[in-house]
């Protein structure tokens, strides 16, 4: 894995936590269709001032709703700001955490957390709701089996 990094992004869209809305900036100019905008939107302000300053058509909203179905219903009737799931996700507990030094082991854990993105939107498919308390290393336990399944049928 290669070290991150840093994007020359301005300031303003670090504050606004969308990510790609200066790409999206820089593409009205070059084409003519409406453009979604995705990428780190949690907070109602932020999605309504990347509409209402032209940086986005529509907003659109993936790690949320793997979990929070309902997302674009609850922010229209008020609510502030959608769960950062992401933000309490690991796949080492904190006194294993210094195993991310090593580049294989972050590799891993990095998809864990995104595995554990998919085993939601799996257990929503076959039990009608998500399982936001399953850990990382159960929601990739899930997907690789899932996934070894997948390639036995093929």
């Amino acid at each position: 894995m290669e070290e991150e990094e840093k994007q020359n992004v301005a300031a303003s869209t670090l504050m606004r936590e969308a990510y790609f809305v200066d790409f999206a900036l820089a593409m009205q100019d070059k084409v003519s269709i409406p453009l979604m905008v995705t990428g780190g939107f949690r907070r109602r302000d932020v999605m309504e001032q990347a509409i209402s300053s032209g940086s986005a058509d529509m907003v659109g909203l993936g790690r949320p709703m793997c979990v929070v179905t309902d997302a674009p219903n609850q922010l229209l009737e008020g609510l502030a700001e959608l769960p950062r799931f992401e933000a309490r996700l690991a796949l080492f507990p904190r006194w294993l955490a210094f195993l991310n030094h090593f580049k294989a082991l972050r590799a891993m854990a990095t998809f864990g957390v995104q595995f554990w993105f998919y085993a939601q939107l799996d257990t929503l498919g076959r039990e009608g709701r998500a399982a936001p308390d399953m850990s990382v290393f159960a929601a990739t336990r899930l997907v690789m089996s899932l996934q070894k399944k997948l390639l036995r049928g093929r």
